[in-house]
């Protein structure tokens, strides 16, 4: 199972590509990457003669970019997780029981 910091920087990778890596991701088998170092690895020896050389600026960009999209993944997912456990607790409560809507009789005192 992948770690939940690794999902995350997968999902987050995984939604920013387009073209040539994206279809290479898309015939990626299913259970092939188990982590994101692995992921990191497989990308960069498949994509290494095809990759421009980016400068320091363009990288530091990508830092920025792939933070910012980190912290907005990752309010969404807690989000979810604050609903879905909203949900939990509202369906396992009990329905009200119905409230009577005639006065019980009272008991007749019997004077002896």
């Amino acid at each position: 199972m992948i770690a939940d910091q690794d999902a995350l920087k997968i999902r987050l990778f995984a939604s920013t590509l387009k073209g040539m890596a994206f279809d290479w991701y898309s015939t990626l088998p299913e259970d092939s990457i188990q982590n994101w170092t692995m992921l990191v690895t497989h990308f960069l020896t498949h994509f290494k003669d095809v990759l421009p050389q980016a400068s320091l600026v363009d990288i530091c960009r990508n830092i920025m970019r792939a933070r910012i999209h980190s912290e907005l993944l990752e309010a969404s997912m807690e989000d979810e997780m604050v609903i879905k456990d909203l949900n939990s607790q509202k369906s396992s409560k009990k329905e009200p029981t119905a409230i009577p809507t005639s006065k019980p009789k009272k008991k007749e005192v019997l004077n002896v």
